[in-house]
């Protein structure tokens, strides 16, 4: 009888454990699906259209995961002689002065420094001022066909948080507008899930955006070697699809690239792998970041956004 005892009473010891491992597997389960529909609520679901807080100065192309939004300005032939003319002029008006000529730089830099010199000079009109903490003005750019770029083409990569208005927008750079006095066509996209491109549900990582500008390159028919630049994350996006279609790269400028991602201290890692902490900080912080004001997409992007 006594072995007979101890027999249930390791039976009932055998099932109460697997019973409260049940017990801990469900919870586990409705805490993972708990965690699943938080993000959800404060991310969204499926594909989210771009920002919201003021209108797209560009145009929009569908490619497979969504639409893209992307500013095209061609280059301006008139303003790229006249530019070749100015060190002629400018030597005329010194000899006319009896000014001693300035020492000039060579090449490309003599190009860029009679630039300056005439905007300097005759400064642009810019359009009106931002009303209200709007966005500043921006030139409308033109709608791009397939196989339609001919002649030199820089393709400009933004960077975490950013868009293509951070360099179209002739208050914020004078990036676009310098290249197209000096004869290059300028491609702008906004990547995946930010300016007003659309945010696919999915994470984001720099093959997801290198995947994107091959598509593009698809779309509008881009054959011909061009010139790539990658600001900040876009460095390492630019970087990789130079790496990956080396045929199409034919030269590849790196401006503050963030290629390395530095390791967390280690009480922010943990901190980082509570449930609900990291949402909830993000969906608190990111709408603040950049240009992810009013943009959802925006900020699921950021959120997601894996080490380069």
């Amino acid at each position: 009888q006594g072995g007979q005892a101890s027999d249930r009473a390791s039976a009932m010891v055998s099932s109460d454990e697997a019973a409260a491992f049940a017990v801990g597997v469900a919870c586990c389960l409705v805490l993972v699906w708990l965690h699943r529909r938080f993000e959800d609520w404060l991310f969204g679901t499926g594909v989210l259209g771009g920002q919201s807080r003021a209108e797209p100065p560009g145009h929009f192309v569908n490619i497979s995961r969504g639409r893209v939004h992307y500013q095209f300005h061609a280059r301006t032939p008139d303003a790229w002689d006249a530019a070749h003319d100015m060190p002629a002029r400018a030597a005329m008006t010194q000899e006319a002065s009896g000014a001693a000529p300035a020492p000039r730089m060579a090449g490309a830099l003599a190009d860029l420094e009679a630039h300056f010199l005439q905007v300097d000079a005759n400064p642009p009109e810019m359009g009106d001022q931002p009303r209200d903490g709007g966005v500043p003005p921006q030139r409308k750019g033109t709608a791009l066909e397939y196989g339609s770029i001919d002649g030199p083409l820089v393709v400009i990569v933004h960077g975490f948080a950013g868009s293509s208005d951070a360099f179209c927008n002739d208050l914020r750079s004078g990036y676009v507008a310098w290249l197209n006095f000096h004869g290059f066509h300028v491609l702008v996209p906004d990547l995946h899930g930010a300016g007003h491109s659309d945010g696919p549900d999915t994470e984001y990582s720099s093959e997801l955006f290198v995947e994107q500008l091959a598509e593009l390159c698809l779309v509008f028919g881009i054959s011909e070697p061009f010139h790539l630049l990658g600001f900040s994350m876009g460095g390492s996006v630019a970087l990789q699809f130079a790496h990956r279609f080396p045929h199409l790269v034919k030269t590849l400028v790196l401006q503050a690239p963030h290629i390395v991602e530095a390791r967390l201290r280690l009480s922010l890692q943990v901190a980082l792998r509570i449930p609900f902490f990291r949402e909830a900080l993000s969906a608190s912080i990111i709408p603040f970041i950049g240009e992810c004001r009013q943009n959802r997409a925006a900020v699921r992007a950021c959120f997601r956004h894996s080490p380069m």
